[in-house]
C-alpha cells in the first residue's frame, strides 16, 4: 500500500512539474509575440496620419 501512494505522488509531482513547464514556455512565447507586435503595430488615424 506505501509504494503505490509514493508512486502516485511521485507521479503527480511529475505531471505538475511538466506543467510548470510548458506554463513557463508558453509565458515567454507570449511576451516574445506581444514585444514583437509592439514593434510593428501603427496606427492610422482618421486624417490618414501614422502614428508610431
Amino acid at each position: 500500500m506505501q509504494t503505490n501512494k509514493k508512486k502516485g505522488k511521485n507521479i503527480i509531482g511529475i505531471i505538475q512539474s511538466f506543467l510548470i513547464l510548458i506554463l513557463v514556455v508558453l509565458i515567454i512565447f507570449m511576451m516574445i509575440q506581444i514585444s514583437r507586435l509592439q514593434r510593428t503595430a501603427r496606427v492610422i488615424n482618421y486624417a490618414g496620419l501614422e502614428r508610431v
